[in-house]
């Protein structure tokens, strides 16, 4: 007699809380045009709270009918995409003139309808050598400020190698990396008194930084720069320091902040009011945080 079988566990999955046609009018109201343009929009945080990055996967038992359905009037494949030699020659006729600019253009949607937003991978095979010859710029016209404004769209330093164009490589050259790099995970043993101090500027207090970025802390303790990297918190509170969550909140909606990315381009930037944290999401966690989109009203 065949032993029992032993019923399996059941899975407890979470299900996606957004109705496909929520996500429609998101993707048309944004002018998205394709799969790629969606995920990018998901990790620049533009998209409502708990919009799923893969539509076509979470929808697919659920009303989801492809791309060209889901984008509607502003679906674009990329086998209408204009060739490499036209792209090429409109981004150096255009007043584009860095990776930032080219970026901060398409997340407007002001790029031609058959421009792909991401060149690089779009001619990667027919024409691609780097985005100084796309733009038609030399290295040499690199600042640290543009090299900045495109390392502050990628989380990790190899993120930003393989998909930044010239600007690593002349960061890389100019000693500009640890600069650039500030706001980006660091990998375990890899902290420096210059990203610990970085980091901690996002937290009112000692006990908030441990409690937001434990790596980046005990770093900071076991190589005793914890007095360096914590000066700027005194002995004040977080009420004391830092704007109420409604005020912050009503600063920034009422700026052309939109989005995660551009207010942390903003706070490095030094254009933020006195008493505006770079780190909103920790700082008022618990005290009326929901999320980007409801912070910035994008």
């Amino acid at each position: 007699m065949s032993a029992a079988r032993e019923d399996k566990p059941k899975r407890n999955i979470k299900r996606n809380r957004i109705p496909i046609e929520d996500a429609k009018a998101q993707a048309r109201a944004l002018r998205i045009r394709n799969q790629i343009e969606w995920r990018v929009a998901h990790r620049n945080g533009e998209l409502m709270p708990d919009m799923p990055m893969s539509p076509d996967r979470t929808y697919a038992n659920n009303g989801w009918k492809g791309w060209a359905d889901f984008c509607g009037e502003y679906y674009s494949r990329t086998k209408d995409w204009m060739s490499f030699a036209e792209a090429r020659e409109w981004a150096q006729n255009s007043s584009i003139t860095t990776t930032a600019e080219w970026h901060a253009v398409s997340r407007a949607r002001k790029l031609p309808e058959n421009m792909p937003a991401n060149p690089r991978k779009t001619y990667m095979h027919s024409g691609w050598e780097s985005w100084g010859h796309f733009l038609g710029i030399s290295m040499q016209q690199w600042t640290l400020e543009d090299c900045m404004d495109v390392a502050i769209n990628f989380e990790t330093r190899n993120a930003w190698k393989l998909s930044g164009g010239g600007s690593y490589e002349a960061a890389r050259k100019n000693n500009w990396l640890d600069a650039c790099c500030a706001h980006m995970r660091v990998t375990r043993g890899k902290w420096t008194l210059e990203t610990c101090a970085a980091d901690a500027l996002g937290y009112a207090t000692r006990s908030d930084w441990q409690r937001g970025n434990g790596a980046a802390y005990n770093a900071a303790r076991k190589s005793k720069w914890l007095d360096r990297c914590c000066a700027h918190m005194g002995g004040r509170s977080r009420e004391d320091r830092y704007l109420s969550f409604e005020e912050a909140r009503a600063w920034t909606r009422n700026s052309d902040l939109r989005t995660s990315a551009a207010f942390r381009e903003a706070g490095k930037a030094g254009e933020l009011p006195e008493g505006m944290p770079s780190r909103p999401d920790s700082v008022y966690k618990g005290r009326g945080w929901s999320g980007w989109v409801d912070f910035t009203g994008g």
